[in-house]
């Protein structure tokens, strides 16, 4: 039997200080807040030379969608409703980090891990608003996770996630990555507030095995009238990046 430990000191009071200041990645320039998670939660959009919309919270929860909000990805809430949702919506990892024999259990950016690690939080945005970054560096752990979120004309939106090992030995790991609280084609925003348990029942979700290809769908679309009306879009969703990945696909 093994064993997964959070941290192995107290946790950690300080109050971190709020910085903020143009930098440079990758060749773009973003402005970055350092510290970001020490500020009341606010919301920021990204822009797209499309038809794409994304409203982002400070605490990683989300909605976007194409053109409207009928045609959302991601539930269309308010902002506050946005904000609550950190661990519903939105992008989700999970890692276990074994150096020297102990292995520790990591979830970036979660408020359940408040001051159980020391850990410094930075939030950038490219001078375009057309990409974000979120980065989290555990000092305790020796890790830095970075997750960022921009559209795409040909693909729609892309996350793309970066783990890095800042010490000196070798890290083993174990990640769980992906994204949560999907909508499939076809849900209206108004569908989406008064009837969400109905649209429940409505979704059905696929995996190609072969490709790693997810199909979110609707068995149906909802109707009241006694008549077939076939769902025949999907939303789909697939990753590259990690060639031995397996693949999990909620209900």
């Amino acid at each position: 039997m093994s064993s997964a430990f959070v941290v192995g000191a107290p946790p950690h009071q300080d109050t971190p200080k709020v910085g903020g200041g143009q930098i440079e990645i990758g060749g773009e320039r973003y402005y970055r807040i350092v510290n970001y998670d020490a500020m009341p939660p606010f919301l920021m959009s990204l822009v797209s030379d499309s038809d794409h919309w994304m409203f982002v919270s400070s605490t990683g929860a989300l909605t976007a969608g194409r053109r409207d909000p009928d045609r959302a990805l991601f539930p269309y809430y308010t902002d506050d409703r946005i904000h609550d949702s950190q661990d519903q919506t939105g992008g989700k990892t999970i890692i276990l980090a074994t150096r020297e024999g102990r292995t520790a259990l990591w979830e970036p950016f979660s408020q359940r891990y408040q001051g159980l690690y020391r850990v410094t939080r930075s939030l950038s945005k490219s001078v375009y608003s057309n990409k974000i970054i979120f980065e989290e560096v555990n000092h305790d752990l020796g890790l830095s996770f970075s997750c960022s979120w921009m559209p795409s004309n040909r693909f729609g939106f892309v996350r793309r996630v970066a783990l890095a090992n800042l010490g000196a030995e070798p890290v083993e790991i174990h990640l769980l990555d992906g994204i949560q609280n999907l909508l499939p084609h076809g849900l209206t925003r108004r569908f989406q507030l008064e009837y969400s348990t109905l649209a429940d029942g409505y979704k059905e979700n696929e995996l190609d095995s072969k490709t790693g290809l997810g199909l979110f769908k609707l068995s149906a679309v909802p109707a009241d009238r006694p008549e077939p009306s076939e769902a025949l879009r999907v939303t789909t969703v697939w990753s590259e990046g990690i060639d031995s990945a397996r693949y999990l696909l909620g209900s």
